[in-house]
């Protein structure tokens, strides 16, 4: 009748299949009701609007100039008397990579997290503080999975570390759905736990088909790099 709804429900989903196979589509007399359809709305990475926006209200001004000016990096040049780490001389450019990653939501969030000298570091490429993000992806994906699953948060952290080990060492991604399973295989791990793990992996956005066929790889080297030298255990 040209009303708005007396309420709305939302269902959070991570495959739209999945609210398709218990949707009920039918009203209380059991006949088809489009009063009944859902509305989905896809969330993935942040738009470059998007993106602009959320730097502009969350980091310090220090901070947007280099992500959306691309400014050089903020580093004490080795002939300045100045101790204000955020001192902008002419260094090399920011790592662009971890520009793009950003605008994944989850990453983002590992970033924004860090304390203030530790973004600058991220964003100068430091290879320390990009494990410390890659670890804070992983320990929130764990956690996930293990509410999720009921599954035991450091099982899945050090199986996921056993993978990632066996996979690097049969070269360089993209990998197949196979692989993963048989480095699970061999670190000990059974089918019932390795199978629901690549699934949890591949809609939690830890790794990416880009085919969505059998081909993967992981969707950050943030992660892949944590994972590679990480003893398994979260902090």
């Amino acid at each position: 009748n040209g009303e708005a709804p007396r309420a709305r429900l939302v269902v959070t989903c991570r495959r739209p299949e999945d609210l398709q196979a218990i949707w009920p589509g039918y009203d209380y007399a059991g006949y088809e009701s489009n009063s009944q359809a859902y509305h989905p709305i896809k969330f993935g990475d942040f738009s470059d609007t998007e993106f602009t926006e959320l730097v502009r209200t969350n980091l310090s001004s220090a901070l947007q100039t280099r992500l959306l000016r691309g400014e050089s990096r903020m580093t004490v040049s080795s002939s300045s008397s100045s101790t204000d780490p955020f001192d902008m001389r002419a260094k090399p450019p920011l790592d662009d990579e971890l520009v793009s990653a950003l605008k994944d939501p989850t990453l983002w969030r590992a970033f924004y997290e860090l304390n203030e000298p530790q973004k600058v570091a991220a964003l100068d490429g430091d290879l320390d503080t990009k494990k410390l993000m890659g670890q804070s992806v992983v320990n929130r994906f764990c956690r996930k999975v293990a509410a999720r699953r009921h599954w035991r948060s450091d099982d899945i952290a050090s199986l996921l570390t056993q993978i990632a080990r066996g996979l690097a060492q049969l070269g360089m991604p993209p990998y197949t759905e196979r692989q993963w399973q048989d480095t699970g295989t061999a670190a000990g791990a059974n089918l019932d736990r390795i199978k629901p793990l690549f699934d949890e992996a591949d809609s939690g956005g830890l790794i990416i088909r880009p085919d969505r066929k059998s081909q993967w790889r992981w969707r950050h080297s943030y992660v892949e790099g944590f994972l590679k030298h990480s003893d398994g255990i979260l902090q």
